[in-house]
């Protein structure tokens, strides 16, 4: 097999174990930016060979918005306009007695910041990128590479535990020592890892148990339930309250990868979003699921997520409808805190990816939102109602849904390593059965056409 079939699984892998922090690790992430400036000039390098529907072309117009949102952010505006909201007017009068003076009025403001942010998003779009307009890799090796990331990612975390809050395999200054972390700063960002595996391993079953030789299917099934096991220990272990809620569903879901009938997931597109729904109900809304909340947030040193939630709302309707600017979070949030209770904690999000968006981006990122939530719903249900589809398009479809669900009460979607899960995720969802499901017959060179659409 040619070696560039594994540059995009290697260059998961790297954003996997390398990009595992939202604001530290710069070096790290450094490296998989400069990496994937590269991968974004292979990817465009040649013409694409991968066949395009209407729902890749529509991810890739998603995805050309998202770069014209972060531009949006360089366009200068009329003083008049500029000034428009509250919490701008208020940050012009603290400036100028201070003696600093907010020009160019540009629609972001801090444009280094937006530059920051717009960096970090590079890998996830160098993913999308290659996987959309080339034809070199395989399904198969990207989920091989994130359940490897998630057997060392438990397997360091149990290093972790055992030698305590002294561990030298902590990799990141600010971090949730004391808990298993793996490669990642925040323990709740493992969790993530630990869930998607969940569905990676089942497409992995189910892909082998298609095509697979009959003396290897059953070692294949015993070695892929261990692997569930393990992933299962891992999120028990890691204590992730999220982890914990979202594990029984994701669990089901991933199981209907190898029992595909339509009536099952037909009943389950009615019964999980309820259960979902109800848990986070429990959990936001009750006094046991808030002193749960409460003692996860001790342990990491986090702080209240309503009060965060609360004093980010204060600062979206000051705001609107402009918003504070790409990657402003942190200088704008210290200034609606309450002084009687800061803390010694860090606050450096708002534990809510969608209030976050909502406060920087103003409305004008609530169409492109609105948008990629519509153009989600469409491709997970024709997805997850169709029994052909491929095991590799259902994993995608659950795994970006558990990033979706879990960014309403933390940020994985701000490191580098789940942005790249995500993004491959999205691929995964548009591209046909023929890139998505390869047999030995099609990796000798004899090519197959499915007749029906992933």
């Amino acid at each position: 097999m040619p070696i560039r079939d594994w540059w995009i699984p290697l260059y998961l892998f790297a954003c996997l174990v390398l990009g595992g922090a939202s604001n530290g690790g710069f070096l790290a992430n450094g490296v998989l930016q400069s990496l994937g400036a590269i991968l974004i000039g292979w990817a465009l390098w040649a013409p694409s060979a991968s066949p395009r529907d209407a729902s890749a072309r529509a991810l890739a117009w998603l995805l050309i918005a998202a770069v014209l949102l972060i531009l949006l952010q360089f366009v200068p505006l009329p003083e008049a306009l500029w000034a428009l909201p509250a919490g701008r007017t208020e940050l012009a009068a603290e400036g100028a007695a201070i003696g600093v003076d907010y020009s160019p009025l540009l629609w972001g403001l801090l444009p280094y910041e937006a530059v920051k942010s717009a960096v970090w998003l590079v890998p996830a779009l160098a993913l999308a990128l290659a996987m959309l307009r080339r034809p070199d890799w395989r399904p198969q090796h990207l989920a091989w590479a994130i359940v490897a990331a998630m057997v060392m990612s438990v397997i360091l975390g149990a290093i972790q535990l055992g030698q305590g809050e002294g561990s030298p395999v902590y990799f990141y200054a600010i971090t949730n020592v004391g808990s298993t972390v793996g490669f990642f700063a925040n323990s709740n960002h493992l969790a993530t890892l630990l869930l998607v595996s969940l569905p990676s391993i089942s497409a992995l079953i189910a892909y082998q148990l298609k095509v697979g030789s009959e003396e290897f299917k059953l070692p294949f099934l015993a070695m892929g339930i261990g692997l569930i096991v393990l992933a299962l220990t891992g999120i028990v272990v890691n204590g992730s309250l999220a982890g914990w809620s979202l594990a029984g569903p994701v669990l089901a879901a991933s199981a209907m990868i190898l029992v595909p009938r339509s009536s099952l997931r037909k009943a389950s597109l009615i019964l999980l979003p309820l259960i979902l729904a109800g848990g986070m109900s429990w959990m936001l809304l009750t006094d046991e699921g808030a002193q749960l909340l409460k003692l996860e947030e001790v342990q990491s040193a986090n702080g209240s997520r309503q009060q965060i939630w609360v004093t980010t709302i204060q600062a979206v309707g000051d705001h609107l409808p402009l918003g504070s600017g790409l990657g402003t979070f942190t200088e704008v949030y210290p200034r609606y805190e309450d002084p009687a209770m800061i803390q010694s904690a860090y606050i450096n999000h708002a534990h809510n990816d969608y209030l976050e968006l909502l406060l920087e981006l103003g409305i004008a990122g609530m169409p492109l939102f609105v948008a990629f939530l519509a153009w989600w719903t469409r491709n997970f249900v024709r997805i997850w109602l169709n029994e052909a589809a491929s095991p590799f398009a259902v994993a995608g479809a659950i795994s970006s849904g558990t990033i979706l669900i879990h960014s309403v009460v933390d940020y994985p979607l701000r490191t580098a390593a789940v942005s790249s899960i995500f993004a491959l995720s999205l691929c995964l969802m548009v591209l046909p059965p023929a890139r998505l499901l390869l047999s030995r017959d099609t990796a000798k060179g004899r090519s197959e056409r499915p007749t029906e659409p992933a």
